[in-house]
């Protein structure tokens, strides 16, 4: 996942580092880069990031840097990880999930970046790493750029601004059917420039490893 991740952005122009997992995710890693991914799949069940992790992320998007998430982080979060990040993200964080395949995302608001080169509806194999689409409903002040017709409903895509920063969440896992989609891997790169601000030089990829572990019991599937 995480070679197949960095080719599609590489590809798309983007420098990528891979960091290390979330469970042993540094500060020091934040130095010089723009954008972090975090985006848990087979280590879903891998624990919590560190309270001094978190808090450095969250001042790394204050100060300007993007955050994207994927459709793991919504449940964990749910299940009471990530507490001292969940301030920060625009989704009401939820156990409600599916385990569908097909989604369709479909344009809820324009915006010349995170738009572009797409139809105002496309449609992808989703990947199941323990479930595929979380159940997505925006905060107060977060913006729905995508509505979803996933298994799961709700919205497919939802962001706002942070300090001087912006972060994006992503109701699916994110994985190899979707990146070897050409509409969602246009739309995931359109999201890493969507979320630097300003224009990014340099850009870090904060992903999963691997190990596929059973599924917790506090996520109920819908």
């Amino acid at each position: 996942m995480d070679t197949q991740t960095q080719t599609v952005l590489q590809n798309g122009g983007f420098t990528v580092t891979v960091g290390r997992q979330f469970n042993s995710f540094s500060a020091t890693e934040l130095t010089g880069m723009d954008v972090v991914l975090l985006m848990p799949n087979n280590n879903w069940n891998s624990g919590d990031m560190s309270l001094a992790a978190q808090t450095a992320l969250i001042n790394f998007v204050n100060a300007g840097g993007g955050l994207i998430t994927s459709e793991w982080t919504n449940g964990k979060v749910a299940s009471g990880s990530f507490a001292t990040l969940e301030p920060i993200l625009p989704v009401v964080s939820t156990t409600q999930y599916t385990g569908g395949s097909t989604i369709t995302y479909n344009l809820s608001a324009t915006d010349g970046v995170l738009n572009a080169g797409l139809p105002s509806t496309f449609s992808f194999m989703g990947d199941n790493f323990a479930g595929v689409e979380s159940l997505f409903a925006a905060k107060n002040g977060a913006t729905t750029y995508y509505s979803s017709s996933g298994g799961a409903g709700g919205a497919g895509v939802i962001g706002w601004d942070v300090g001087l920063g912006r972060v994006l969440q992503i109701s699916t896992t994110v994985g190899p059917n979707q990146l070897a989609d050409p509409n969602f891997s246009q739309f995931f790169n359109n999201s890493v420039t969507f979320v630097a601000v300003p224009e990014p030089s340099t850009w870090l990829l904060l992903l999963s490893g691997l190990g596929l572990i059973l599924i917790s019991s506090r996520r109920r599937r819908k």
